[in-house]
């Protein structure tokens, strides 16, 4: 199931911050053409995430399950990144970028060792090895984009 999901960045105006979900198909299609109900599905996450989910079809998540109930858990409650925590995020990079260009350990291992280093430096940042690679990749998309 969590091939069928794909990710649905959105922006929140009021604090400059991006919510992550992972819907599928056919409810991503529906929020990128109807303002509206894109509205309606941050709306309801922000005031309950079990609203969320009764909101949007079955197969519709906000974040990937992953094998850990942990994981499942603040995945659930989705993951906004503050300023510091980007700046946490580029910092471990830049650690860790020798491991990424020496083809000595794949990507999703470094990924989760950055995470895991987020996790550690501060309780608030519960986040996975996914959503370190995808807001990085976006980090980068949109720099080379300006």
């Amino acid at each position: 199931m969590e091939s069928d999901l794909i990710e649905f960045p959105v922006i929140i105006d009021e604090s400059n911050e991006v919510l992550t979900l992972f819907l599928d198909k056919e409810t991503a299609a529906k929020a990128t053409q109807d303002q509206i109900f894109l509205q309606s599905i941050v709306n309801q996450y922000k005031q309950n995430v079990d609203g969320l989910k009764d909101a949007l079809p079955s197969s519709s998540e906000i974040k990937i399950n992953t094998k850990e109930s942990e994981t499942n858990e603040m995945n659930l409650k989705g993951f906004l990144w503050p300023d510091a925590a980007v700046f946490l995020l580029i910092d471990l990079y830049r650690e860790k970028e020798h491991d990424f260009t020496s083809g000595m350990k794949k990507h999703n291992v470094i990924w989760g060792e950055i995470a895991t280093q987020m996790r550690e430096a501060d309780e608030r940042y519960k986040v996975t090895e996914l959503q370190c690679s995808t807001k990085f990749s976006g980090l980068k998309r949109t720099y080379k984009n300006i």
